[in-house]
């Protein structure tokens, strides 16, 4: 299934509502959909839900392209890719290039791929999200979130990832691929103030960008794990980590950047391990 807005244009966007509710208590499911030119794609939100099975979701969201929330059970997203190529290469009329959409979805409107509020045990697999401000970001609502994210790509982000708030059983991410080149300050993973009590895992995980890879203001934990450092803006640091707890083993930092720092830990008050 193919769902597209006629009426809806890059130039002067229409903030509809989300295209496909899962209103369903119980394994809602979403397969096989192609969201053209969505403003909002897919919500969970509006009541108590479980289970959810959402599979082979591609589009062009332009405000948010998945937002999970009251999840009290399993739910599983597999197969999920989020462009301005899909609107821009649909032949559909009017489309734009897909320069102007990336204008938009990486710009200061906010656009984000997936959004996961309260939310038990999620699994993510093979999640693409290219071109948008924000990769996926966690937030609060009635309760927090935990799970794991398995081959997630975020490419030309402005934030990556970012863990707003995160419960404290946490996120593991692994296998997977960060990066952070849009906006005047790109941050791969960044772990706000309101990171707190919080666990963020990455194993296996390469961040890369033109800004800095890691930015850490709250006084959770983030560790990463057999992972790598690519690049990074080399007048700064690959790792600000001004609070909380920093654990790094078994890292690779590229050559190319090790003139730079590799760590900033100004006023660091938790505990920071280095582990080879």
């Amino acid at each position: 299934m193919s769902i597209y807005y006629p009426e809806q244009t890059i130039g002067e966007v229409t903030p509809y509502p989300y295209t496909i509710d899962l209103t369903t208590p119980s394994s809602g499911t979403a397969m096989n959909v192609t969201l053209v030119n969505a403003y909002q794609g897919l919500s969970t939100a509006k009541r108590v839900n479980g289970l959810h099975y959402i599979r082979d979701v591609y589009g062009t969201p332009l405000q948010t392209g998945i937002y999970l929330d009251q999840v009290y059970d399993v739910g599983r997203m597999e197969e999920v890719v989020f462009s301005p190529e899909y609107w821009a290469e649909s032949g559909l009329p009017g489309s734009p290039n897909a320069a102007s959409v990336a204008a938009y979805t990486q710009g200061d409107n906010g656009s984000v791929g997936i959004v996961i509020a309260r939310n038990d045990w999620e699994v993510l697999n093979g999640v693409t999200i290219d071109r948008y401000a924000t990769g996926i970001k966690f937030i609060g609502t009635s309760g927090l979130s935990n799970g794991s994210i398995y081959n997630l790509t975020v490419k030309g982000a402005r934030t990556g990832v970012d863990a707003e708030a995160v419960s404290p059983y946490g996120w593991l991410i692994s296998a997977s691929s960060i990066e952070a080149t849009a906006g005047p300050d790109p941050v791969a993973v960044l772990a706000p103030t309101g990171f707190a009590n919080a666990s963020l895992q990455f194993n296996k995980t390469t961040l890369s960008g033109t800004g800095v890879a890691v930015r850490q203001l709250g006084d959770g934990l983030l560790s990463f794990v057999n992972g790598s450092f690519d690049s990074w803006n080399a007048a700064g640091c690959a790792i600000d980590a001004q609070e909380g707890s920093l654990l790094v083993q078994g890292s690779e930092f590229a050559a190319c950047c090790r003139r730079s720092l590799q760590a900033y830990l100004p006023g660091q008050r938790g505990i920071v391990r280095k582990l080879a």
